[in-house]
């Protein structure tokens, strides 16, 4: 099973996309993917994703989701703390345990559940075109701190829309994190009454 390592940093901006209390428990953390590309760890409410890439060696393939109460007590507080290095240790059973540079250890029981397929929705920029789309604030707020949180400045997020299906965010110095957004899926938004005039003068 893997061992790994995650900045604090990295551990909140999880935290910033991974929900608290959603029905579907399994999303209620963060997933620990290997496979051929390497270790991923993921967080998605459905609405937005955020991966990240944070060992490149290629490794046999495993699932794990880390419960989201056990990374709140890892994810440390102020920016000064955002680089320091959290072991992480999966064993066979689902244990995992947490281990912090002061050497407090936290230790944990994995989500049993399976998580969402994100590769399927993960868009392929070279072959899908660009589509107008909208999007919920709230979620572009949070996907852009937690890049953010990775080194991210605010000319480095980038985002490529694809209409109603997922668009991919990127940070060019973060290049082994990726996000992804579901569009607002609502009318499109009306221009008040009021807010022009007419030929005469008047209101609308």
């Amino acid at each position: 099973m893997p061992s790994l390592t995650l900045t604090r940093g990295t551990i909140r901006a999880l935290l910033a996309i991974a929900p608290t209390t959603d029905v579907r428990y399994y999303l209620n953390g963060a997933r620990v993917k290997t496979d051929a590309r390497g270790t991923i760890v993921e967080a998605t409410d459905g609405h937005a994703m955020l991966r990240v890439r944070v060992d490149a060696a290629p490794a046999p393939m495993t699932s794990t989701i880390i419960p989201r109460a056990l990374l709140e007590g890892a994810a440390g507080k102020g920016r000064k703390t955002l680089l320091d290095a959290v072991q992480v240790d999966i064993t066979s059973d689902g244990t995992i345990t947490l281990t912090e540079p002061d050497g407090t250890v936290r230790t944990g029981k994995a989500i049993d559940g399976q998580y969402p397929d994100t590769d399927k929705v993960t868009p392929l920029p070279d072959i899908t075109p660009i589509e107008p789309a909208q999007f919920n604030p709230a979620l572009l707020s949070r996907v852009h701190a937690a890049l953010q949180l990775m080194g991210a400045d605010e000319g480095d997020i980038q985002m490529r829309q694809h209409g109603m299906k997922p668009s991919l965010v990127t940070a060019a110095f973060v290049p082994d994190a990726l996000a992804i957004i579901m569009p607002w899926r609502q009318p499109d938004a009306a221009l008040p009454s009021w807010a022009t005039l007419t030929e005469t003068g008047g209101a609308r």
